[in-house]
């Protein structure tokens, strides 16, 4: 039985390619999470790279949600910009104070999630685009969970050998009833 199927199998492959040499085939679409640079004739993506700035991104997660104010400015670029619906933020030092003097010293404050989407790495390697949905959760005045959220893109640089965020732009599509939104 099983030879049978191997034979099957084998007919079936060797038909497929048959079919396959004289038709052109469409181009394959690269995976989410890599490099549109995988095309042919082009440097492979490291996945190491997309591994450590997912690992990276979950990390600032988490350094957000302890209101890590001390911690904040080692993912971000030193030249970091940070635009949301509400605010323009220059530079790494600017955006952890607006972290340390706003949403840390809110008691409703619980988190900022960014949730990843796909992660796409230039040619050289040097540079990243991470797009993904983020979510702001606060506690409402009844008890409740709530909280904006959108979408969101951020550039990240390799910079000395460490990935940081250089960039990063939200786009508010839900307000919560706490918040003040744009």
């Amino acid at each position: 039985m099983f030879s049978k199927v191997c034979a099957v199998l084998a007919l079936l492959a060797a038909a497929s390619c048959g079919v396959a040499a004289q038709q052109p085939r469409a181009q394959p679409q690269p995976p989410a999470s890599v490099s549109a640079a995988e095309a042919p004739g082009t440097a492979q993506p490291s996945l190491r790279e997309v591994a450590e700035i997912r690992r990276l991104r979950i990390a600032y997660n988490e350094a957000l949600s302890r209101r890590d104010g001390a911690g904040v400015p080692d993912f971000l670029a030193p030249d970091m910009v940070e635009l949301s619906g509400v605010s323009v933020q220059v530079g790494r030092e600017a955006v952890a104070r607006s972290y340390a003097e706003q949403e840390f010293q809110d008691p409703a404050f619980i988190a900022y999630d960014r949730i990843t989407d796909t992660i796409e790495l230039s040619s050289d390697g040097m540079t990243a685009a991470e797009r993904g949905h983020w979510r702001g959760r606060s506690r409402q005045p009844d008890g409740s969970i709530d909280g904006n959220r959108g979408v969101y893109q951020a550039g990240w640089t390799k910079r000395d050998g460490r990935w940081r965020i250089r960039t990063e732009s939200y786009i508010q599509l839900h307000c919560a009833r706490r918040s003040g939104c744009s």
